[in-house]
């Protein structure tokens, strides 16, 4: 037997370093004075009582009599696993409280800023990683000269993931032909006037909110990881989506 291996087992069941090794002692002595105990573990009697009587307390040592001298003998080792279940049980029944108390702090948003091309490419790679449905709102014809064939990747790899899209965009040719391909790119579009003069794109998906300022010097962009946010800016997209 790995003495080691054993020892960290039964820590891992709760108990200390000097009450394993007590425990060890009586379970592999079938039934032990304190005096042998002590010996074994070479810890003072008054030590050992104390320990004994914290497993006696957990149910893993017992006491028997004989010729007026107490004897310790090692509970059922199985006994170790009905504490598991036991504790298993009892954290279960406690789980939805836990989860409850975490849901009622106040939600604290993650932002995360990106710069270039490169930068609005990780914001479009964390759309497709969600694999969730998106919801765009911007100037389509802006975005495409600005990122130029990024628009058509992102279109790609959304539609290999087969993830959905509505798209509200502005009145302009370049939407109204990716109008024409909503079909086959697994899209719903909506052109408005509203639109027209946007700079900037908005991509709800997930519980994140994401935003894209197009810029040929520098375009930027930002992720807001807030399930309130995101509900919020959701919430005015199916409005607008409602009025085009």
């Amino acid at each position: 037997m790995d003495m080691d291996k054993t020892m960290a087992a039964l820590k891992e069941h709760g108990l200390n370093d000097k009450e394993a090794k007590v425990y060890f002692t009586c379970l592999k002595s079938g039934s032990a004075s304190v005096v042998l105990i002590s010996n074994t573990v070479k810890l003072p009697k008054s030590t050992c009582y104390d320990i004994l009587n914290s497993l006696i307390v957990k149910g893993l040592v017992s006491v028997i009599i004989k010729n007026k001298t107490r004897f310790f003998e090692a509970a059922d080792p199985r006994i170790l696993l009905y504490r598991l279940d036991e504790k298993k049980k009892l954290t279960e029944e406690i789980i939805p409280s836990l989860v409850s108390l975490k849901n009622s702090v106040v939600e604290k948003p993650k932002v995360t800023f990106y710069e270039g091309i490169g930068g609005i490419k990780s914001i479009l790679s964390d759309i497709i990683e969600t694999g969730e449905p998106v919801q765009i709102l911007g100037n389509f014809s802006n975005f495409e000269k600005v990122t130029r064939h990024v628009a058509s990747q992102f279109i790609k790899k959304r539609v290999e993931q087969q993830i959905m899209c509505k798209y509200i965009s502005e009145n302009s040719e370049s939407s109204k032909t990716i109008k024409q391909k909503d079909s086959k790119e697994l899209r719903e579009t909506k052109i408005t006037d509203k639109m027209n003069n946007q700079n900037a794109e908005c991509y709800l998906y997930g519980t994140k909110t994401a935003f894209v300022v197009m810029s040929r010097d520098e375009p930027v962009g930002l992720i807001i990881e807030s399930n309130s946010i995101n509900k919020l800016q959701k919430s005015l997209f199916e409005c607008l989506w409602a009025s085009c």
